[in-house]
């Protein structure tokens, strides 16, 4: 149902006027402002984007109306600089609906006359920008995560004196091995309880050594690997080579070489 309201200044743009259609029609948000910054007439994009009616902010300063607290004299003042003449580039606020919910808007806004009117105005558009400021963030951190991740393991590697991958594929061939096995830290002198171990998923294996997936970086140099099939277990120790942070489609995971040192007998103890 159309608003009812009175306005103490008239619309910008006249409801019979050839641009007002277009207006109504677009999808970037279209707000006519008086000289004083105030609201003359706005479009329905408006009103989805805003969550406030037409009677709601008409006559109301735009700014103080939408811009976020302790942003709104920012704001204003690029009003102000697009009132006086200045060309202003392209701008980016955020502003609070109605409800609360806050909104990245890009803005961009020129000096109207019309021969319906000559008052001096401004036409201010704003494009929803929401969805791509979210994404851009969160790939920002996914970045500085990685970066710190990359930054941890170079530590690690620093710590225990890790050595190159290379070095294992060029000593020894290793088939692949898509099974389950189970790990644990290894003090090097007791087997670890049963509670010590996670379950993880493996890469490849061969005579000297297994590599294997861990969803952070290692925590030791040394692991036991509980290699089972069937009813058979062996408990073997293995040196951490090296750990390289792979990337896949729905997860970030480390994956750990390894070279056996020794097999580990129930109960052992150094």
């Amino acid at each position: 149902m159309a608003d009812t309201f009175q306005r103490s200044d008239p619309p910008m743009i006249a409801t019979d006027s050839k641009y007002y259609p277009l207006l109504q029609s677009i999808e970037a948000m279209v707000f006519t402002l008086s000289v004083r910054g105030k609201i003359l007439d706005c479009n329905g994009t408006c009103v989805e984007q805003t969550g406030f009616s037409i009677a709601e902010i008409v006559n109301r300063n735009l700014a103080d109306t939408v811009a976020l607290p302790g942003e709104a004299d920012a704001f204003q003042a690029k009003i102000d600089q697009i009132i006086s003449g200045e060309l202003v580039d392209r701008f980016e606020t955020c502003v609070q609906t109605k409800h609360g919910d806050q909104k990245r808007i890009r803005w961009s806004g020129i000096g109207l006359e019309t021969a319906e009117q000559t008052v001096p105005a401004i036409l201010l558009t704003g494009i929803d920008l929401t969805n791509e400021f979210v994404v851009g963030n969160h790939l920002t951190r996914s970045r500085e995560t990685s970066a710190k991740l990359k930054q941890q393991l170079a530590r690690l590697n620093a710590t225990y004196d890790l050595g190159d991958e290379a070095v294992d594929r060029r000593s020894e061939r290793r088939p692949d091995y898509r099974q389950r096995q189970r790990v644990a830290p290894f003090d090097g002198r007791h087997l670890p309880t049963n509670d010590c171990f996670i379950e993880v998923e493996c890469r490849n294996i061969g005579a000297r050594g297994i590599s294997f997936f861990l969803d952070n970086p290692p925590v030791t140099r040394d692991y036991v690997i509980k290699l089972s099939r069937g009813p058979k277990v062996i408990n073997l120790s293995a040196e951490i080579r090296h750990a390289t942070l792979t990337d896949f489609p729905d997860s970030r995971r480390f994956l750990i070489g390894s070279q056996f040192t020794g097999r580990i007998t129930e109960g052992a103890n150094g």
